[in-house]
């Protein structure tokens, strides 16, 4: 298979028509794949051939080809409050305060049923948001008095917490 990255086909959506034509001049006796990082509704997916696999980062499962496309969990964004050593993380575990976390939008039945289950224990916090807001260091503070995170699938293949809690240096 051949690997590349289009820079030519950023998306299928209507306003930008002409980025799906570019799959047609790919031979259709060789197998590609091709990195997609726009997501969220503007998927090549759903214009590219059968043999071009699209590896989707921020992509829904319905936005993917059955059998043919992955979903790429995507890269974890630099932050301050992440540590800087094997050191700092071993330290940080051994006073830990809270067995668990969580903190993420309550979109999903999941995370709404897994909140309802932890609502009376004190060392397990599951704190849902309506969306996005800016209190952003005040969670990474909590997750990093946790001994543990949880990740509680969101709405798309991956959730942006595995790679939150995983660089924070907590359990996931």
């Amino acid at each position: 298979a051949k690997v590349a990255w289009h820079p030519d086909a950023p998306s299928c959506r209507n306003e930008h028509p002409g980025p799906c034509k570019n799959f047609k001049t790919l031979d259709e006796n060789e197998r590609y794949f091709a990195l997609d990082m726009r997501g969220n509704g503007g998927g090549i997916a759903k214009c590219a051939p059968d043999n071009v696999m699209i590896g989707c980062l921020s992509c829904a499962k319905k936005e993917l080809r059955d059998g043919i496309d992955i979903a790429v969990p995507p890269p974890t964004f630099l932050h301050e409050e992440y540590p800087d050593s094997v050191t700092e993380v071993e330290d940080r575990c051994l006073t830990a305060e809270r067995l668990a976390y969580f903190r993420g939008q309550g979109r999903t039945k999941i995370r709404k049923q897994v909140a309802q289950a932890v609502l009376n224990e004190t060392d397990i916090v599951v704190d849902l948001t309506k969306g996005y807001n800016n209190q952003e260091l005040n969670a990474f503070q909590e997750l990093a008095n946790s001994k543990f995170g949880l990740i509680i699938r969101g709405d798309n293949m991956f959730t942006y917490r595995f790679s939150e809690v995983c660089a924070m240096g907590v359990v996931p």
